[in-house]
């Protein structure tokens, strides 16, 4: 699972689990300083949002997190320090915040580009209430996305995504609500993602 593939190193991952997601932490290369970034993946694997932990001046690392009450989460890591109390230090101490990360996107942004096009099993299926649908925009892609739900009889039922998007992983939830703003009943229903000349087309149970 891809969860973070931006540019510079990205080093000492730590994770915990909220209770309904996991939020995973690592130090991050990427600029001037060791910053800390963030990211939560559902437990069917799906990168739901990425988040800045900490970006202070000087660098951060070994990150650390546990769950407490609720959502909160107890976020430690070494942070390098030049005083303390307006006298000079310039030297390295543990940090602590009590940390709640932000909640899962309708639809994420990309955090990397892939080189196919793809559309994931939707999960979970059957549906009980929501669900999420996982798809990739390769490389060199410039044209509009398409993703919509159908009955079995080949009717319309949800227009997910009717957009031009950048390459890269997506994820949609769909929460078993059509068009109209009406509840679907019982049933198969397939979906079908269109890019360009990509089509794939897969299949969901609707269970209530």
């Amino acid at each position: 699972i891809p969860i973070s593939t931006s540019s510079g190193n990205q080093v000492c991952p730590s994770v915990a689990f909220d209770g309904t997601d996991y939020i995973v932490l690592w130090e991050d290369y990427g600029n001037v300083f060791t910053d800390i970034y963030g990211a939560r993946v559902s437990t069917a694997g799906i990168v739901l949002d990425t988040f800045t932990v900490v970006t202070q001046e000087g660098n951060q690392f070994s990150p650390a997190l546990v769950k407490g009450p609720d959502e909160e989460l107890l976020v430690t890591y070494s942070g390098f320090v030049d005083s303390i109390n307006t006298r000079p230090a310039n030297t390295m101490r543990i940090w602590g915040s009590l940390f709640i990360p932000p909640v899962g996107l309708k639809e994420d942004i990309p955090i990397s580009k892939p080189l196919h096009f793809s559309l994931k099993q939707n999960f979970p299926n059957p549906i009980f209430s929501e669900t999420q649908i996982t798809y990739s925009i390769p490389r060199n892609s410039n044209t509009t996305t398409n993703l919509k739900i159908y009955n079995s009889t080949g009717q319309q039922v949800k227009n997910l995504v009717n957009k031009n998007q950048l390459p890269g992983f997506y994820t949609v939830r769909w929460d078993c609500i059509d068009d109209k703003g009406k509840p679907v009943p019982n049933g198969i229903y397939f979906y079908r993602l269109s890019v360009g000349k990509n089509i794939a087309v897969k299949k969901i149970v609707v269970i209530r």
